[in-house]
């Protein structure tokens, strides 16, 4: 009798455990969205007067960070050439005539301004932005470095919503009192790379 008992304790245990049996299994999906970028070029913009900040505006549109270098050439007085952008005009002589290797150059300034953008990684401006306050040198100088304009900003996030932000590149050029009158040229390559950032 009291095997019975022990036996059909047994059976019960064993229906009891086959009710709750179950089996489940998750698979991890993914879609791979690939960066796009491209760089809408501005106007050229109107001649200034010497002391004047001009200012250049590039749209910048991808759905993802991107990080931005400046870069341009220029001459010195004798017409070698430099590494870095300046407001330059070659001389010329009594008779309207060019004169070989011989330029005068403005004192050049620079200035960075980013704006509607999500997000930036360390500030918005450099060179004091539209006061056009950093030297032309650093403007060009490699990104790893912390005076050039990436260095000090860092990269940016486009706008959530229009995929759009924007680079305000400020200009400007101080003449003194032996500088030839004249119209004085500067140019400044904008360089943007994709620089895509997908979280932890």
């Amino acid at each position: 009798m009291k095997f019975q008992q022990i036996a059909l304790t047994i059976a019960l245990f064993a229906v009891s455990a086959t009710g709750f049996a179950a089996e489940s299994d998750t698979i991890k999906q993914s879609v791979d969205v690939d960066q796009t970028i491209s760089v809408d070029s501005p106007v050229d913009p109107a001649i200034a007067a010497a002391g004047e900040a001009i200012n250049v505006a590039w749209t910048v549109n991808s759905n993802n960070a991107f990080k931005y270098a400046f870069s341009g050439t220029s001459k010195d007085d004798a017409g070698a050439d430099l590494k870095y952008p300046q407001f330059i005009k070659q001389d010329v002589d009594a008779n309207g005539n060019l004169v070989a290797n011989n330029y005068d150059s403005l004192g050049t300034t620079f200035g960075v301004a980013l704006s509607d953008y999500e997000s930036v990684q360390s500030g918005d401006m450099w060179g004091n932005g539209k006061e056009a306050a950093g030297e032309a040198k650093s403007l060009v100088a490699d990104t790893s470095d912390v005076t050039s304009p990436y260095g000090t900003m860092g990269r940016v996030m486009t706008g959530d919503k229009t995929g759009k932000a924007t680079i305000n590149l400020f200009s400007k050029g101080i003449a003194d009192a032996t500088d030839q009158s004249g119209i004085y040229n500067s140019e400044v390559m904008l360089t943007v790379t994709a620089e895509e950032q997908l979280g932890g």
